[in-house]
């Protein structure tokens, strides 16, 4: 095998409370992530030149040793193929947005994983892929496993929810951009931030009620961060229609869930025209899709 392409599926957060912060910087985290149909392409081709090279359009992408695909391939090559004279050249159409807290990078790097595992036949099961993965990013073991996980720690720690209901939707990024760092150190600015049980919300993913999660969807960065555009983008998703509307991550991407695919496909065409970057998908059932291989 020479060649694989693969669709690395975005990300999103229903439920999202900080717990506390480890002594090493990091912070803990309860979350439920939910993988969604908006995806880079991947294609990942043996060369015959030694080294790692990134290829792709999207201005601004990175293409050097800062990729994390790039770290993700080095990782394995440095582990399992030294001495080899292989060469890895990886073109990337670029569709998940970018600071939009919806695991763009990390998708790529997830998808990096599975690709040099599969083209170079090293037998690594998704544990030790998810092992290896924690180490290059935070969300890159969700992003190996895809679905719906509770995923706590520092992103590490996953468990499979069990629910597998589609759910139509629509995500809009406004024009704007959230700082990972800077919302952090508001949130650790806060004398007493708000938190929620993901007991409950993870009872709500188990009776499968589409209504209850709706209800119960939460993320603590929406207590530190405050944007117009990020605060226009979900009222206009509210006025559409939406069941529940969330910003992912810390931003700055929103969603809204609809009852229907019908539902969300008129909200898309009514407001459309509003948004410069808006994107009608529904949830999947996996984080990583091998589409051809040869």
């Amino acid at each position: 095998m020479n060649m694989i392409k693969i669709k690395a599926n975005a990300k999103i957060n229903l439920f999202l409370d900080i717990t506390g912060r480890r002594d090493d910087g990091y912070h803990e985290l309860d979350s439920v992530m939910m993988s969604v149909g908006i995806a880079d392409i991947l294609t990942f081709e043996k060369t015959d030149a030694v080294g790692i090279e990134i290829v792709c359009d999207k201005e601004g992408f990175p293409l050097d040793e800062s990729n994390i695909i790039y770290k993700a391939a080095k990782a394995l090559f440095d582990k399992y193929l030294t001495g080899s004279n292989a060469g890895l050249r990886v073109t990337v159409d670029k569709n998940i947005p970018s600071q939009a807290g919806m695991g763009g990078g990390s998708a790529d790097g997830a998808a990096a994983l599975v690709a040099l595992n599969t083209l170079f036949e090293l037998g690594l099961s998704e544990n030790e892929l998810i092992d290896i993965g924690a180490a290059i990013g935070a969300d890159v073991p969700f992003c190996l496993k895809g679905g719906c996980c509770v995923c706590q720690g520092i992103g590490e720690k996953l468990s499979d929810t069990g629910f597998d209901t589609p759910l139509p939707m629509i995500v809009i990024k406004p024009d704007t951009a959230v700082s990972t760092p800077a919302a952090y150190k508001a949130y650790d600015g806060l004398a007493s931030p708000e938190h929620r049980s993901m007991a409950e919300f993870s009872d709500a993913l188990n009776k499968g009620d589409t209504e209850l999660i709706c209800s119960r969807l939460f993320n603590a960065f929406e207590l530190v961060i405050s944007d117009d555009k990020i605060s226009a983008a979900k009222n206009a998703l509210k006025e559409s229609g939406a069941m529940g509307v969330l910003m992912t991550g810390s931003g700055s991407a929103v969603f809204g869930i609809y009852d229907s695919k019908e539902s969300a496909g008129a909200a898309y065409k009514a407001i459309k025209d509003k948004h410069k970057e808006m994107i009608l998908c529904e949830s999947k059932s996996k984080g990583i899709e091998i589409i051809t291989e040869g």
